[in-house]
């Protein structure tokens, strides 16, 4: 990886990465096998499988090998030993700065400043704190195992992301090199984990949860910037293959049927509809948000009534962020939007038809119930409502929902209010059985201990 750290200061990165690293790796291949084939040729069997040397009396087998001076070895190895920690800690601080300079992970955005030379100095000097730690516990045997881990996390991460963009054929995946391809990457990716797991099994599970950790860290505080996020394309990938799979021309069967929501949310232009909107929105919200139980699809829709071209972005941002952050308030797991059209039966009737995707799409509809629409004053037309509501009603039922309309939804109790008491239920036989299922899904609420009393009629 001495190449790849270091690919900021190649001039042509593409070209020397891949000749300069099956270099290396040949050169060194190469060096070892043929070492190791001499020694196994020219050393006794007893000396080789003496790991401290107490068959030689202590002395480096090699060494006394060498031609012309055993010294020779020794300065070998120390030049070596050298040069390796001297290379990590060259490359180390580079790579610490280049992330930082990515914003990946906000914690470390003071090791982003360089000298007036380019010289990462503030991750230097961190990396030689690291090293010195290192160096003080005195015993390398102790931390050996633990480094290995992590870099054959560093390679699995990279054969990992490697494979999984190849996988997911994302357009931004454009590998050059022409001998590249996919089973490669998932091939490394499998023995990396097999070599940490063999090594040390302890350590692996060690190194494996700091990954975690790093990486769910990065999730909820990093930034993607330009580099993106591999896994959200793969569940991107995995959402379209469901949606593909999923039949929406064939008749579910009762068994696996479940309320699929779409909640019709009152906009603040309909507050002559309802006594209180603010706490009717709300009780709209609890009273769907206690039938998760069923595991089916929510929509959340709000219809506001304008010209969409002449109605600014912001204002439409504004509305659905105002919607999105009621939504997470009431715990409610699903989807929200806001639709722009010139009249609300308009815009409720698109919704109703074109909300969800493929398979995946509504069969029930909630709305709440018009307060005012038997009420005459200056502000309320009630014929006017009750005839925006019966037109609702006729434009669900064209659609063969379900329709729920909860009465005073303002004094719906909330997810959090601890429920006793009973539900009465008049359920008409041929009616079918969502009227059983509703409440039902209801008292599944935790805090929900009421019992349900069944009236058939």
């Amino acid at each position: 990886m001495a190449g790849s750290n270091r690919s900021g200061n190649l001039r042509d990165a593409s070209k020397s990465i891949p000749v300069g690293t099956l270099g290396a790796q040949l050169t060194t291949s190469i060096v070892y096998l043929t070492g190791a084939v001499l020694i196994g040729s020219s050393v006794a069997e007893m000396f080789i499988r003496d790991k401290f040397g107490q068959s030689a009396m202590g002395k480096l087998v090699i060494a006394e090998l060498a031609i012309p001076h055993p010294l020779l070895i020794l300065i070998g190895c120390c030049s070596s030993t050298i040069g390796a920690g001297m290379q990590s800690l060259t490359g180390a601080p580079r790579l610490l700065q280049a992330i930082s300079a990515d914003d990946v992970i906000p914690f470390l955005r003071p090791f982003q400043k360089t000298d007036r030379r380019g010289e990462p100095i503030r991750a230097i000097f961190l990396t030689l704190c690291i090293c010195w730690l290192g160096i003080l516990i005195a015993v390398i045997e102790n931390i050996t195992a633990l480094i290995t881990q992590f870099f054959l996390m560093c390679y699995l991460g990279v054969n990992a992301a490697c494979a999984l963009q190849s996988l997911l054929k994302a357009p931004g995946w454009r590998p050059s090199f022409r001998y590249f391809h996919w089973s490669l990457s998932t091939l490394g990716a499998f023995l990396c984990i097999a070599v940490m797991f063999i090594s040390a099994w302890y350590f692996a599970l060690v190194a494996i949860f700091i990954g975690a950790a790093v990486y769910k860290y990065i999730e909820y505080a990093g930034a993607e910037k330009e580099w993106g996020d591999g896994l959200k394309g793969l569940a991107l990938s995995a959402a379209r293959f469901a949606l593909l799979n999923v039949d929406s021309r064939g008749i579910m069967h009762t068994r696996n049927w479940r309320p699929q929501i779409l909640v019709l949310y009152p906009s603040k232009k309909m507050e002559q509809l309802y006594s209180n909107l603010e706490n009717t929105r709300k009780g709209l919200l609890a009273f769907v948000a206690q039938l998760k139980a069923g595991k089916g699809l929510t929509l959340i829709a709000e219809c506001i009534e304008g010209q969409f071209a002449q109605i600014s972005k912001n204002d439409i941002s504004t509305i659905k962020e105002e919607l999105q952050d009621a939504v997470k308030e009431s715990r409610i797991r699903g989807f929200c939007d806001v639709l722009v059209t010139e009249h609300f039966m308009q815009g409720i009737s698109h919704l109703i038809q074109t909300s969800g995707l493929g398979g995946l799409r509504h069969n029930s509809v909630v709305c709440a119930w018009p307060e005012h629409w038997s009420v005459s004053n200056e502000n309320q037309n009630p014929m006017k409502e009750a005839s925006l509501f019966a037109q609702t009603v006729r434009t669900i039922s064209a659609a063969n929902c379900a329709i729920l309309v909860p009465k005073y939804a303002s004094n719906f109790p909330t997810c959090s209010e601890r429920l006793n008491g009973t539900i009465d239920i008049y359920w008409v036989v041929n009616d079918g059985g969502l009227l059983m299922l509703i409440p039902f899904l209801l008292i599944k609420n935790k805090l929900n201990n009421s019992l349900f009393i069944l009236f058939s009629l």
